[in-house]
């Protein structure tokens, strides 16, 4: 499963062999090992070389719990700035853009460096930032084009990320298919219509989770970057009840 997430991100030429700094905003993996995106980023972070990596979701002994460190996330994002390897910021879009937005913060990252978003904006629907808008306030921010701004969709149950082109279009890797499926009758859907997200994929046979039919809603389309297969665009929870997870317990920690 390593090797096929890193074919992936090296097909959309985000693998490299710089010593990059890694600033992450998701748990500290050294107390969250048990979470989902504590082992994303440990592969995340295995695609270049590392010279610091910033967890920002840290064990706080006094609480008994994860608090987002912002001082710290700031301290980092200054130090980062300040030297000339590329910069790598990781994580929840959620936090990120609150921590700019409220701190004011205007830097110039290095070249070559890149936000790569995850884990969407549950918990903050109502404040979720349009991707394209999200994009060019980034790069407005800390300098960072908006083609190296990409975000990325995955589930544990799953197993396959779905990442961003430099368009800002999710692409689906040949290592899976996807079909959208009517919510009544479950018939498959044409290109471009609205329905529940179908993932299969015969990588995954430690459970049985080939075939997974998600609560999500979602649509597939095309894209003219020059990559292949087919673009899948995520609308939304199809449920009416909130499923907790890594995103949604972080969520809290901006409340």
């Amino acid at each position: 499963m390593k090797k096929l997430a890193w074919q992936i991100h090296a097909s959309l030429g985000m693998t490299s062999d710089d010593e990059v700094n890694y600033l992450c905003f998701t748990y500290d993996p050294r107390v969250a090992t048990n979470l989902g995106t504590a082992f994303t980023d440990e592969l995340l972070t295995s695609f270049t070389r590392k010279k610091e990596v910033y967890y920002a979701i840290q064990w706080d002994e006094k609480k008994g719990d994860f608090s987002l460190n912002v001082p710290g996330v700031l301290d980092a994002l200054r130090r980062f700035a300040s030297q000339k390897n590329p910069v790598r910021i990781l994580g929840f879009p959620a936090h990120l853009y609150k921590v700019i937005k409220d701190h004011d913060v205007h830097l110039t990252m290095p070249l070559d460096s890149w936000i790569q978003t995850g884990g969407g904006w549950k918990g903050f629907v109502n404040e979720e930032v349009p991707k394209h808008q999200f994009r060019h306030f980034m790069a407005t921010r800390l300098g960072i084009p908006e083609s190296n701004n990409r975000d990325m969709f995955g589930m544990v149950e799953h197993g396959i990320p779905y990442c961003d082109c430099s368009r800002g279009n999710l692409h689906v890797p040949n290592y899976a298919r996807v079909f959208i499926r009517s919510p009544r009758g479950l018939k498959i859907l044409p290109q471009g219509e609205t329905g529940l997200i179908h993932f299969m994929c015969s990588y995954v046979t430690s459970y049985p989770s080939i075939s997974l039919l998600t609560t999500d809603y979602g649509r597939l389309g095309s894209c003219d970057c020059g990559l292949g297969g087919a673009t899948l665009e995520i609308i939304g929870r199809a449920g009416v009840q909130k499923h907790k997870g890594c995103a949604l317990t972080a969520s809290k920690l901006l409340e």
